[in-house]
């Protein structure tokens, strides 16, 4: 019961680096509910790591296409302040 109990805090602080604990236990344990238990609890663990990383690279990906837009915004606005230019007229043949 103590190891069960200590299975489930480990899921709800969802540290990843418990998982590889929780793999271990349920390597070494004979008792086939903790092993189940550890080994749900380590893939729920592992899951969000992924899911984390994946937040983390789509974040990343999101602030280097605002700091993309800003330049551009800055590069229309420069654009926008010049003086028009008279257009060049063509020749006709």
């Amino acid at each position: 019961r103590v190891q069960l109990s200590a299975i489930a805090a480990l899921g709800k602080l969802r540290d990843a680096r418990s998982a590889a604990a929780l793999r271990s236990l349920a390597g070494r344990e004979l008792d086939g509910r903790v092993r189940r238990s550890a080994i749900v609890a380590a893939r729920a663990l592992e899951a969000g790591t992924e899911r984390s990383l994946e937040l983390r690279a789509l974040a990343d990906r999101v602030d280097e296409l605002e700091g993309d837009n800003r330049k551009l915004r800055e590069q229309v606005s420069k654009l926008e302040a010049r003086p028009a230019e008279p257009a060049q007229r063509r020749r006709r043949r």
